[in-house]
């Protein structure tokens, strides 16, 4: 497992647990679209889509803290109630990355 997550957000780079980086690339993935929390679940944390919703709250809450210029009102993680989470971004430069860094490897994740 690589040593350090980080997205590149805005040209700024950002540390990130192995979570949240699964989270926002989960998020990135999909980029305009709403996802799931079943898929949320499935995806970032592996298992069958329970009632864990709380989970991914929290989660979220940690990554807008990191993300958004105010967590109290996102900008970009959106919260479509009743249906789950959607990452808005306009096309523009700078557009951003995740990226996993270790001394062993280096992945990124753009949007595709």
């Amino acid at each position: 497992m690589p040593e350090r997550f980080e997205a590149i957000w805005f040209d700024k780079a950002v540390r990130l647990t192995h979570l949240e980086f699964e989270l926002l690339h989960c998020l990135m993935q999909r980029h305009g679209q709403t996802v799931a929390p079943s898929l949320i679940l499935k995806e970032v944390w592996g298992y069958e889509p329970d009632d864990d919703i709380e989970t991914i709250r929290v989660h979220v809450r940690h990554l807008r803290t990191k993300l958004e210029p105010d967590a109290r009102k996102p900008l970009y993680i959106k919260t479509v109630y009743g249906a789950g989470y959607c990452l808005e971004l306009a096309d523009q430069p700078g557009w951003p990355s995740c990226a996993m860094s270790s001394s062993k490897a280096t992945s990124q994740a753009r949007r595709g």
